[in-house]
């Protein structure tokens, strides 16, 4: 039986491959759609670990798979350091009102004000030119 190239490369793979096989599972049980997990199998086959400056990303134009113009980077959520990774990007009326910390002050006492809209990074299949792509399938939850 010959192995797809998908398999072939998990040997080492580590946490990549660990998301990737988590997202299939997710596909198999209809947590994600079909056109999602296959995404996640080509983004595993594809993505390098690129390193690029935050300043690139704020600002960037975000865009589905469809083309439909979702809007433009406000913030970024990061992991702690010193080796920060990017975990969401924040856009909208309520990811600069995240930006600006103009929510905080109130939320303490009411916690019904709106999180700022968030697409998590693993929702991401490039970065290139000022513009970020989402995988296919991604669907906004609001």
């Amino acid at each position: 039986m010959t192995q797809s190239a998908f398999a072939r490369t998990t040997n080492n793979a580590g946490a990549a491959f660990a998301a990737a096989s988590q997202t299939l599972n997710y596909a198999h049980h209809g947590k994600v759609t079909a056109a999602y997990a296959r995404s996640a199998e080509w983004t595993f086959m594809s993505r390098t670990t690129a390193k690029f400056f935050i300043s690139d990303l704020l600002g960037s134009r975000i865009v589905t798979a469809e083309g439909k113009r979702l809007g433009h980077v406000l913030d970024i959520q990061l992991t702690s350091g010193p080796e920060y990774k990017v975990t969401a990007l924040m856009y909208g009326r309520s990811g600069l009102f995240h930006r600006l910390h103009l929510l905080n002050p109130f939320r303490k006492g009411n916690p019904s004000l709106p999180e700022p809209d968030a697409i998590p990074w693993d929702a991401v299949v490039s970065f290139e030119h000022r513009i970020v792509k989402l995988k296919s399938g991604f669907e906004i939850r609001k």
